[in-house]
């Protein structure tokens, strides 16, 4: 089972929101702020936060792990927001148990990656050894939160995400690279058929920093008709419920609710 954060009370309307590559359950606190009234369910992936790195990680493992967290919350239907690779696994989970799932929110979704690009990212993982003192971890996490409305998660990621890796001495994220790199292979994978008697919400971040391309964009249009709405969020990076917290939680909630 994965480890899960949960938000709101348990008799609350249900959420299950789904973290891209190196996030966790918790990044979505501030946003389940936003709709108290929902009871949220935020699972670490496989090889993310509290949750083990074990093999395989193909989609359909992903999905299978997000299944049995509704089964274990009871929850038998949800509402869904995923962000980047987050977005990816919504979508499958979607085709795969399209009785379970209610309104669709995908937050920058990554899915029909170009394949080298995906290649040249996954590399850079690989590559990556931490850093020698927590000092200089500290000093380039900080600059992933790049206007005041991100720095409330700033202390989160250091505490949450950043550990020591007492095998090498150095410090790294708190995420397995192999699984990192198995999903950016997924992330090139044709998509699902899409249920087309589903509501589901695009949110781009700003076209300078978003990860969505027209091959996306022309496929979920092509499966959900006028069931797609797409908004943009000016000025939001990829992670655009952390740089534009308000302007996200609004969509998200007119949306929803």
């Amino acid at each position: 089972m994965l480890s899960v954060e949960t938000y709101g009370p348990t008799d609350g309307r249900p959420i299950l929101a789904v973290h891209g590559i190196t996030g966790f359950g918790a990044r979505f606190g501030r946003l389940a702020a936003s709709l108290p009234e929902r009871r949220w369910l935020c699972p670490d992936l496989r090889g993310h936060g509290g949750s083990a790195p074990r093999a395989p990680w193909r989609t359909e493992d992903h999905v299978e792990d997000l299944v049995a967290v509704l089964d274990d919350a009871g929850a038998e239907r949800v509402d869904l927001v995923g962000h980047s690779f987050g977005g990816h696994l919504a979508l499958h989970l979607l085709a795969a148990v399209p009785d379970r799932i209610g309104r669709v929110v995908l937050l920058d979704p990554a899915s029909l990656l170009d394949p080298d690009r995906a290649a040249e990212r996954a590399l850079e993982y690989v590559r990556d050894d931490g850093w020698a003192t927590q000092e200089d971890a500290h000093a380039e996490i900080g600059t992933w939160f790049p206007n005041e409305g991100s720095l409330p998660d700033r202390d989160l990621e250091l505490e949450r995400n950043l550990v020591h890796d007492g095998d090498t001495g150095r410090w790294r994220m708190r995420f397995s690279p192999v699984v990192i790199v198995a999903a950016y292979g997924e992330m090139c994978r044709p998509l699902p058929p899409i249920p087309p008697d589903h509501d589901v919400l695009l949110l781009e971040a700003d076209p300078s920093q978003s990860s969505v391309n027209d091959a996306l964009r022309d496929a979920l249009h092509a499966g959900l008709g006028e069931r797609l709405q797409r908004d943009v969020v000016p000025g939001a990076t990829h992670v655009l419920f952390r740089t534009e917290l308000e302007a996200t939680a609004a969509a998200v909630s007119r949306f929803l609710d």
